[in-house]
């Protein structure tokens, strides 16, 4: 089994703690944001300079043709592998779980961040993530096949997602080059395969792995639910041995969850 040939599988369906409570979660979120203002953090760009990401340019401007239709309200527990407002005090459950369900320890992890539906989303916004490791979450997943998480392989196999980012810049030289890559339709046109595919899950799925490199993704809105929220793990990925052991976890992963796992292919 090839890792580069896994798009997405289920890592777990093991619930959060019984004393985690997503509410209590919501409203720290809501308490402490936006913590750009506080917490400005900046990307390197292509033309040498940096992109601040202070509210509302992030949030609002995360690329400018989607402007105020951005899909998502970003808020951080743990940043450059600093704890944020507290977090690590009112939720060592949370750190927990997420240690054990990636089979982590906790001088691995780099950041996680929560991300939260906006009420009018453009319909459709394809691009791949900054991380290779891909390891994502579910808090909520109210509205799973109404508004299901879509793949779209590409024509080529890529072994990391640099290699994708500059084909995409090949074709669109005026795509963010940053931590994320938003692509037009030509681009995804010239990049992807025909086919589109939704991603399955099995019932109570929390925890999954999403391959940033040969494909990209987005969510299919169809209707408004204010409630999904989605949690996105960031771990040091230069520690000694820690990609092998990614790789033999995904694998075992994808052996475990087989019937949902989406696989690339050039057929």
């Amino acid at each position: 089994m090839d890792i580069s040939d896994i798009l997405y599988t289920p890592i777990s369906t093991s619930p959060y703690p019984a004393d985690f409570n997503v509410n209590e979660l919501r409203q720290w979120a809501a308490d402490v944001y936006p913590q750009w203002e506080k917490y400005p953090i900046h990307l390197p760009q292509s033309d040498g300079g940096f992109m601040d990401l202070k509210k509302p340019d992030f949030v609002n401007n995360m690329q400018e043709h989607y402007g105020e239709n951005y899909a998502w309200d970003v808020t951080r527990g743990m940043t450059k592998g600093k704890y944020q407002n507290d977090f690590d005090k009112l939720f060592p459950n949370f750190i927990e779980w997420i240690c054990s369900t990636y089979e982590l320890q906790p001088e691995d992890l780099y950041g996680f961040l929560f991300i939260s539906m906006r009420p009018d989303p453009v319909r459709e916004q394809w691009h791949e993530d900054h991380d290779t490791f891909g390891y994502r979450f579910y808090l909520d997943l109210p509205d799973g096949d109404d508004n299901p998480l879509m793949l779209w392989p590409t024509k080529k196999k890529y072994e990391t997602n640099i290699d994708l980012r500059k084909d995409i810049l090949g074709i669109d030289p005026n795509v963010m080059d940053g931590n994320y890559a938003y692509a037009k339709k030509f681009v995804t046109e010239s990049l992807c395969q025909e086919e589109k595919v939704k991603a399955p899950y099995p019932k109570n799925l929390t925890a999954y792995y999403l391959n940033n490199a040969s494909t990209l993704h987005t969510v299919q809105w169809n209707k408004p639910h204010p409630d999904r929220l989605t949690g996105f793990l960031e771990v040091k990925e230069n520690t000694p041995g820690l990609r092998e052991k990614h790789n033999d976890f995904i694998k075992r992963c994808a052996e475990k969850y087989n019937d949902y796992v989406v696989w690339w292919s050039n057929d």
